[in-house]
């Protein structure tokens, strides 16, 4: 079959319909999809008609209505030309990035031809088209099976699925196959095996060690309200050779706690919890307030109860109406190889009641938390030394914390907080919508301090990538400095021990650093590397004497400085 791809960014202000795929096709084309007050029916060129297909349309007996399908395609007046576009026939459109894949064959063409039968013939002025879109065209080569399950094992087989609304089976037309016609899926859609597409993302939503893919989409699943102007959804799978790893046994874990109110307490505020004494797996808590040291965690970090975190995250990682938040992680749950220049991970969440309960929290984890999934700490990560903060806040400082975090560009995974409450917040709508700081000025610091009766004093230091700052595992370039009185920078030598629990700086991803003077400590996400000179960062540094004071004795040794 010849597979023609057509695509169109959103920078070339073409309306796809008239100024790409009438022009490209050279035909006119008649069009199922949505359609606003100001696109219509257009029949004023000869040979390059839109016609709008009238609704209802019926699929082989089944029924569809514009109220409730949200496919767009398109047929060709001459040729049999059939389309598949990711946006419908509305002129905001114009402005937003757009995809058709277009398949020349005369069967698929024939049924498609068939459902359209009434249609709209409205005239509206569009204007004339511009060059510079982007075709290309793929030819793929198939077998005729006797069934009509797309085989994944380097053959491919054109297949298409046409679910009307309230129609849980749907149509099948398979290109190739014995009389050509829509036939009625196996089995409903709903189900995971026993029809075509359930076969042909077996081992996409399975793992398999030589099936690996992207897979693309406006609306991801799990993954509320992300803001994108594109409407593409589709699979791109590849065969590969399989990866296997080992998991080591847990070395250590820390965990700073800023301040921790009653268990009883809302859970958009960082909590404590009880258990039993802790091992060496569980990792060292240090709680604003306690008795001045390290204890033990009470639950191994990788149990879903029984330890801070968990309690803390317990309306993250499971559903609850009252506890809304953001997470933002370079490298989300579940989706791999993710290109970014951020190097933050945290959870930002509140409760959106009465109470004024909110809570920030800043980790090192990749992969971590999964929202509304239950809680899983990465088994890849449990081997490795990781820093985790909660800080108890108040609900107006959530917009401050936005406006630092717009600097440093973080990857929002996870968003559900309502537009009542982002309205009422601009940094932070800005923030969730991807805007990020470009023009001076380029690095920000700002001041917010934890909920307690007497709250902890913290201070976010956050530049964007343009400003070039060196923002201080280390490289071979960058080194301890002493060259400036009073303003130097020495690195800690490893291996460090956190109250008996050892770490070394293979084995350790988190950053951080203690002053010479003063009770500062601070959570970098960044490595010191003159790499991140050209990359966003942000640092978080809370002045109190019992937190500086346990970190002081883990950076006693310190290499030679000149």
């Amino acid at each position: 079959l010849k597979v023609t791809i057509y695509s169109k960014g959103e920078k070339s202000r073409y309306e796809i319909y008239r100024r790409v795929l009438v022009k490209k096709l050279k035909t006119g084309i008649k069009v199922w999809t949505t359609r606003d007050k100001t696109l219509k029916s257009d029949c004023r060129i000869l040979g390059r008609n839109i016609k709008l297909i009238a609704s209802p349309i019926d699929v082989n007996g089944d029924a569809s209505s514009l109220d409730s399908d949200a496919s767009q395609w398109l047929i060709s007046d001459n040729g049999n030309k059939f389309c598949v576009i990711d946006k419908p026939y509305h002129k905001s459109q114009i402005k937003e990035p757009a995809m058709a894949v277009c398949i020349d064959d005369a069967a698929i063409f024939g049924h498609f031809n068939r459902i359209v039968l009434p249609l709209l013939t409205v005239t509206q002025k569009i204007s004339s088209p511009r060059p510079g879109i982007l075709k290309v065209t793929i030819y793929i080569f198939h077998k005729q099976h006797q069934n009509v399950k797309i085989k994944m094992q380097g053959e491919l087989v054109m297949a298409i699925l046409y679910k009307a609304p309230a129609q849980p089976n749907g149509k099948i037309l398979h290109a190739g196959a014995v009389g050509g016609n829509w036939a009625n899926s196996p089995a409903a859609v709903t189900r995971n095996d026993g029809h075509s597409f359930a076969k042909a993302t077996e081992h996409v939503f399975a793992p398999h060690g030589e099936n690996k893919f992207i897979a693309y989409n406006n609306d991801p699943p799990d993954v509320p309200k992300v803001r994108t102007k594109s409407n593409s959804k589709a699979l791109n799978v590849n065969m590969s050779f399989s990866k296997k790893y080992l998991i080591n046994c847990v070395r250590w874990i820390l965990i700073l706690w800023a301040y921790l109110p009653s268990i009883s307490q809302a859970t958009s505020k960082c909590q404590n919890a009880r258990g039993a004494a802790p091992a060496q797996s569980n990792g060292k808590v240090l709680v604003e307030g306690a008795a001045a040291n390290w204890a033990g965690s009470p639950g191994a970090v990788t149990a879903d109860n029984g330890h801070s975190f968990a309690k803390a995250l317990e309306h993250v990682i499971a559903v609850n109406g009252n506890n809304k938040f953001i997470s933002y992680n370079n490298h989300p749950p579940d989706v791999p190889k993710v290109k970014t220049k951020s190097n933050s991970k945290g959870v930002l969440m509140m409760d959106i009641t009465g109470p004024d309960a909110a809570a920030w929290i800043v980790h090192t984890v990749p992969g971590f938390p999964k929202a509304r999934t239950g809680y899983l700490f990465p088994p890849a990560e449990v081997q490795k030394g990781h820093l985790l903060i909660c800080l108890t806040i108040k609900e107006d400082q959530i917009d401050t914390i936005a406006l630092t975090l717009k600097f440093a560009t973080p990857l929002i995974y996870y968003n559900d907080i309502p537009d009542t409450e982002m309205n009422s917040r601009p940094n932070l709508k800005k923030l969730v919508s991807g805007e990020s700081r470009v023009l001076p000025p380029l690095a920000v610091t700002k001041d917010i301090t934890t909920a307690a009766a007497v709250g902890l004093k913290v201070t976010i230091y956050s530049k964007g990538e343009k400003s070039r700052y060196v923002w201080t595992a280390r490289d071979n370039k960058l080194k301890s400095d002493c060259r400036i009185p009073e303003r130097n920078i020495r690195l800690v030598t490893s291996p460090i021990s956190v109250n008996g629990d050892q770490s070394t700086l293979e084995n350790d991803v988190s950053q951080w650093l203690v002053t010479e003077t003063g009770n500062k400590f601070c959570a970098v996400d960044k490595p010191y590397q003159k790499s991140q000179a050209m990359e966003p960062a942000m640092a978080v540094c809370i002045d109190d004497a019992t937190i500086s004071a346990r970190f002081k004795e883990i950076a006693q040794n310190v290499e030679n400085c000149s």
